[in-house]
């Protein structure tokens, strides 16, 4: 019973003693089973003051809309973000999503439902005029949606943005590595629509889940490429 005894106080006190050599290196007891935990430096807290980090704070991925209509300025400012131009550059107009050689391959398409002083319809934004053409004159949201899987949410939302691309723009003068470029684009210009959107009080979200070829007969039989689908409005939180 005495030996015993002997053997457990060993145990508790070498015990102490590593435990006070680990804290005396600075480790916690957590990190003896996590060694990468050792390289961990740890970031200040983010300054949720700032106006973009407080939109990228309350950010989300919204598919349910109310029946509020987008104002035409609120609209205005949602699809200037995607591919507008901002200033003149040294190779001509610089846009809001950067390009590749400033190849530009992007076209944007939207669908009209409930928007002030518009027609229900699908629009082709030009940049460089800052205007809208007229291209569908009637609601196509419930065909856009059935391309989509059959999402509500295209076919309940007020405003639905469809990037798409020419690769050629990109590709002639960068091959194959150019289709990337476009991509990377593509995903610049649907973040820039996400958070003008939430900036407005309003939600929307990245759909890529779609049927390329019934998408573009849907639009009229375009040439470009359908990347992505962003429906958004105002929703009920």
């Amino acid at each position: 019973m005495i030996t015993n005894k002997k053997y457990l106080w060993i145990i508790v006190i070498i015990s102490l003693v590593t435990i006070l050599s680990l804290k005396g290196n600075g480790l916690l007891f957590g990190q003896l089973f996590n060694k990468n935990s050792q390289n961990l430096i740890s970031l200040d807290e983010v300054n949720k003051d700032s106006k973009i980090a407080e939109v990228l704070y309350f950010r989300r991925s919204r598919r349910n809309y109310n029946n509020k209509q987008v104002p035409f300025n609120v609209f205005t400012q949602v699809v200037w973000s995607t591919e507008g131009i901002n200033i003149d550059g040294i190779s001509g107009p610089t846009r809001t999503s950067p390009s590749a050689g400033a190849t530009n391959p992007l076209v944007i398409y939207i669908s009209v439902s409930n928007v002030e002083t518009l027609d229900n319809g699908l629009y082709r934004y030009l940049p460089k005029k800052h205007a809208l053409k007229y291209i569908i004159k009637e609601d196509i949201s419930n065909s856009l949606a059935k391309a989509a899987l059959d999402q509500n949410a295209v076919r309940e939302a007020p405003v639905t943005l469809i990037i798409t691309a020419n690769y050629n723009d990109t590709t002639n003068r960068y091959g194959e590595r150019g289709i990337k470029y476009v991509h990377i684009e593509s995903g610049a210009a649907a973040q820039n629509a996400l958070l003008t959107i939430q900036n407005h009080g309003m939600g929307g979200v990245i759909i890529g889940a779609f049927e390329n070829d019934k998408l573009q007969d849907v639009m009229g039989d375009i040439s470009e490429e359908p990347l992505v689908i962003l429906p958004f409005g105002y929703y009920n939180s």
